[in-house]
């Protein structure tokens, strides 16, 4: 299933999203190298109660099930669950890579074993986004924004074109059924920034930064970190200016205030948008250091 460019099987589905047949007489059949690659997996939020999006249920024996590049979002029970059921399954090799996992239960984790039933060995948890927007242009329309954090972070899966037939990046694909593509033509993406770790806290100054590590095909313009008292702060409020163009850069915050909680992130702007790392937090201590 490489590509599908589903949600949910066509439309917003109050049911399932991709899983095998529970009943009898498919149990304890083997099943090998399952492929589930760069689709949109989604449910819709209004009606009934949805269960998942990925389920591999008690089918027997499963060899090297690669689970990659995927957005799932607006499931009940679990954006992916192994073994819901409790008769005897065995995975060996589970491959969970580089998928983007929004609003759905179990905190968007993979979850293992719900019926006890599973033994699981050589299994690969890694790359995956848990938590943030893909960022659609619709809740109809399941191409990304330039802004998307599934943009250039997928695994590389030997994958040439997309839903609509657009060439994907050779090494590093978007994550979704979609490439995106800049309106009017091109490919250039927002850039691709990291945050750096908080250092030389006092009550009144701290040290962070970051690193543009991709530009996205367009001239990085300015970069810098920003901070706020809430998550995710953005450069409409407190932010540095650090240079331009790509590469590590350090940035010195300041007018905090003692005993108070702050969010930053690094962030990188170019022509097509804004990109943003990781929120990074930490507290100003309750006392003033003096430096004699």
């Amino acid at each position: 299933m490489k590509n599908l460019g589903l949600a949910s099987g066509g439309s917003n589905s109050k049911g399932w999203g991709i899983r095998w047949i529970l009943d009898e007489p498919y149990h304890n059949h083997t099943v090998n190298n399952i492929q589930i690659y760069n689709n949109v997996i989604s449910a819709s939020t209004t009606g009934p109660t949805t269960t998942i999006g990925i389920i591999l249920p008690g089918i027997g024996t499963a060899t090297n099930i690669y689970i990659r590049n995927n957005i799932i979002q607006n499931w009940d029970m679990a954006a992916i669950y192994a073994s819901r059921d409790n008769s005897a399954e065995t995975i060996s090799g589970l491959y969970v890579q580089n998928n983007l996992c929004y609003n759905n239960a179990a905190s968007n984790a993979l979850v293992l074993n719900g019926g006890s039933g599973l033994v699981l060995t050589n299994y690969t948890n890694s790359g995956n986004i848990l938590g943030s927007n893909p960022l659609f242009v619709s809740t109809t329309d399941y191409h990304i924004q330039a802004t998307s954090p599934g943009i250039n972070l997928g695994y590389d899966v030997d994958l040439t074109m997309d839903y609509d037939s657009v060439a994907v990046h050779a090494t590093t694909p978007d994550i979704g059924a979609y490439e995106y593509v800049v309106p009017g033509g091109g490919d250039e993406t927002a850039p691709t920034v990291t945050t750096t770790a908080i250092t030389a806290i006092s009550s009144t100054t701290a040290t962070s930064g970051g690193n543009v590590t991709d530009d996205g095909g367009d001239a990085v313009t300015a970069r810098g970190v920003c901070w706020g008292a809430g998550a995710n702060p953005t450069t409409a409020g407190s932010k540095t200016t650090d240079g331009a163009g790509t590469g590590a850069f350090t940035s010195s915050i300041t007018g905090l205030t003692k005993n108070n909680t702050y969010h930053v992130r690094a962030y990188a702007t170019n022509s097509i948008g804004t990109s943003y790392g990781a929120d990074v937090t930490f507290t100003t201590p309750n006392y003033l250091i003096v430096v004699w």
